[in-house]
């Protein structure tokens, strides 16, 4: 599991057709199972968790398009597909679980963006990373809705924990 950090004005710096070539470069470098690219909740793990998870919680039924990382999801995530977000994507075994490439397209609406890659496919929901304001039109969410209706059958099933 790799995490990369960006400032948040570095997608208008360098644009996002250079973040999505960007993106791409590096899952190229070696075989990946999956990957996701856009907002998220910046957490510190493992120092001061409570805080920010308390944080997260109070901004995170507002902003639906940013990612939440959870430190588990890499361990019981092995071999599907975790979430999806603004550039989502799929090594070569999950492709091949949705039905191949053709059949992920046919599933999507034309407006998102299938390209394939060494080793997978990308897929690129829209111009920009949606972050889903459910205080403003939250419209900018339905093509994540749409890509996760679309691999729904590679995400993990729910887990339950010690906690619950």
């Amino acid at each position: 599991m790799v995490v990369a950090e960006f400032p948040l004005e570095d997608l208008d710096r360098v644009g996002a057709d250079a973040w999505e070539e960007w993106v791409i470069s590096q899952v190229e470098l070696a075989p990946v199972e999956s990957a996701q690219f856009g907002y998220s909740f910046n957490q510190l793990q493992r120092s001061y968790t409570s805080d920010a998870d308390d944080f997260v919680e109070a901004r995170a039924l507002r902003w639906q398009g940013l990612d939440i990382l959870e430190p588990d999801l890499a361990r019981y995530a092995r071999g599907h597909l975790p979430n999806v977000n603004w550039l989502t994507v799929l090594g070569e075994g999950l492709v091949t679980r949705i039905g191949g490439p053709s059949a992920l397209r046919a599933a999507l609406p034309s407006a998102i963006r299938t390209r394939t890659i060494r080793g997978g496919l990308l897929i690129r929901c829209a111009e920009r990373p949606p972050i889903g304001d459910m205080n403003r039109d939250h419209a900018d969410l339905e093509p994540l809705r749409a890509i996760a209706s679309a691999t729904r059958t590679l995400r993990p099933q729910p887990r339950r924990t010690f906690y619950q």
